[in-house]
C-alpha cells in the first residue's frame, strides 16, 4: 500500500453528504441600477443599428433557414 491509497477512506460511498431541500433563493439586497433607462435605450438603439448595417454571420444553413422563416433578410452567399 502506498501513501495515496492509505489516506483515502475505504467506504467513501457510505460517507456522502445529504442533499439539502430545494428552496427559493431570496435576495437580501435591492438590485443596483448601473445604467438608467435612457442609457439602456441608447445602447439598444446602437446595437440594432449595427445589426441592420453590418449584419450577423450565421454559418449554419439550418439556422439561416430559421431566420429566413422568421422574416429576416438572409444572404446565403455571404452567410448573412
Amino acid at each position: 500500500m502506498n501513501r495515496r491509497t492509505s489516506r483515502r477512506p475505504r467506504d467513501r460511498a457510505r460517507k456522502s453528504l445529504e442533499q439539502l431541500p430545494y428552496g427559493v433563493f431570496k435576495h437580501r439586497f435591492a438590485a443596483i441600477e448601473v445604467l438608467g433607462d435612457e442609457a439602456l435605450e441608447s445602447i439598444h438603439d446602437a446595437s440594432m443599428t449595427i445589426l441592420e448595417t453590418c449584419g450577423l454571420r450565421v454559418m449554419d444553413a439550418e439556422a439561416r433557414g430559421i431566420f429566413r422563416r422568421g422574416g429576416f433578410d438572409v444572404d446565403d452567399s455571404t452567410e448573412r
